[in-house]
């Protein structure tokens, strides 16, 4: 196991104000799914224990995460045992823009909130606290007025249907210069249905398997609120994935359980065959430029099957 590594995720629960229609978790007001603090901190303690001694950044993610009755406690759990981590809140912004107080309570670094149109449907009485038909974010003004007292940094997720490009470039014109904008596309599926739970695997601890746990591509771990540790969700660029199938990287690659992805890659050498193809057909440039550049969702086979470490059971399995 690394020593160091960029990010672990915790999903705390699914439990959220709003019922968006783009909603990958299923997230609603009425789900009762969550971890309990208890199980936050044996996931802590997994970490602590599999010998990673630093952590980037540590994400906190939901649902809602500030309505976790826990969230402070597990804040304070962390900076007590990774003190230079950077921790961020993945949040709609509802619940801190009705109780402002909570940004001294929580004491985040980084709050990445949600501001499209799918957030503004999400509500129940359907005002434009998100996004107005001006492209102005009366949320993301308070957001940014609470910045100056708070010093934390601050992202901005936009997901789009590509129906909303027009609103979308008077967000930009409006904002980009004060904040850092990312950009999603929204499945054509729109909300995610949850895959079921595996019952006949129920994975290993980390300690068992550290190898599996040292992916190359995201440098990251996920505590799912299955109770399951999940390897790397990440994008990545397109060059990158092709480049763990090159020859060079063999030795490095060792650390992983055998991959299909990384072998297909390395037997059809995909990026090869590209730069090979922009110089026999220099027609098709700007089409490559775009698949090469491209930043794709990545998950590799140890991430699925090898990367699912069970370290808690949950009484709903």
């Amino acid at each position: 196991m690394k020593e160091k590594i960029n990010t672990v995720v915790f999903h705390v629960t699914r439990k959220c104000n709003q019922i968006c229609p783009h909603c990958f978790f299923n997230s609603s007001p009425y789900s009762k799914e969550e971890l309990t603090l208890r199980e936050t901190i044996l996931g802590i303690n997994d970490l602590k224990n599999a010998g990673i001694k630093e952590i980037k950044k540590f994400i906190i993610s939901g649902g809602e995460p500030t309505l976790w009755p826990n969230l402070s406690k597990l804040i304070n759990k962390i900076r007590l045992e990774y003190p230079l981590t950077k921790i961020r809140i993945d949040t709609n912004g509802l619940t801190l823009f009705q109780t402002p107080k909570l940004f001294d309570i929580f004491k985040a670094d980084i709050y990445d909130i949600s501001v499209d149109i799918f957030h503004n449907q999400g509500l129940i009485n359907k005002n434009e606290l998100f996004i107005k038909k001006s492209g102005s974010s009366p949320l993301l003004d308070f957001f940014l007025n609470q910045r100056k007292k708070y010093k934390f940094q601050l992202f901005v997720r936009w997901i789009s249907d590509r129906n909303d490009n027009q609103l979308f470039r008077k967000f930009l014109n409006k904002y980009k210069s004060k904040v850092i904008i990312k950009k999603k596309f929204v499945t054509a599926t729109g909300r995610g249905k949850l895959l079921p739970i595996n019952i006949k695997s129920k994975g290993h601890l980390i300690a068992d398997k550290p190898r599996n746990f040292s992916c190359l591509m995201g440098d990251s771990l996920i505590l799912a609120i299955n109770g399951y540790w999940y390897g790397c969700y990440y994008p990545v660029p397109f060059t990158k994935i092709c480049k763990a199938g090159k020859p060079n990287f063999k030795k490095k690659l060792k650390q992983l359980t055998d991959s299909f992805i990384y072998k297909k890659l390395s037997q059809k050498r995909i990026l090869d065959f590209l730069n090979y193809l922009k110089k026999k057909k220099p027609k098709y440039n700007k089409i490559i430029n775009k698949i090469i550049q491209k930043r794709y969702w990545y998950r590799c086979q140890p991430c699925e099957e090898a990367c699912r470490a069970k370290i808690f059971k949950k009484k709903y399995e």
